[in-house]
């Protein structure tokens, strides 16, 4: 799978991630210049059974599954705190809802849904 997700004779695509960078002040989110990668995966649309995985899944539309070799994030703490990562594929911009850590293997599987107004 990692081969496949990195190669563009294998189908992968262009990825570019918008990273959140922020920090809290005074108890409101304060969001910073974004981070920008360049990276390759494979997109495809999701599956009813991953969709059933999230709380969301009710409510999604336009949702697409990204399998990438770097790994994403949804809205997250630590170091680095930031909103969920946003990926622009095909000239749209896609919001993750959620990342399944197949890191162990070489890979992640994220799903995401498109922004309102793209």
């Amino acid at each position: 799978m990692k081969r496949v997700t990195r190669s563009p004779l294998l189908n992968s695509q262009a990825l570019t991630i918008l990273r959140s960078v922020g920090e809290e002040v005074d108890g409101r989110w304060v969001e910073g210049t974004p981070i920008i990668l360049n990276i390759r995966g494979v997109a495809s649309p999701s599956t009813q059974k991953e969709l059933r995985q999230l709380p969301e899944g009710d409510r999604v539309t336009g949702a697409i599954t990204f399998t990438t070799v770097d790994e994403l994030f949804v809205s997250h703490g630590g170091e680095t705190p930031g909103t969920s990562d946003i990926i622009i594929w095909k000239g749209n911009k896609y919001r993750l809802l959620s990342v399944f850590q197949w890191g162990d293997y070489g890979f992640y599987t994220s799903i995401a849904t498109r922004m309102r107004g793209d």
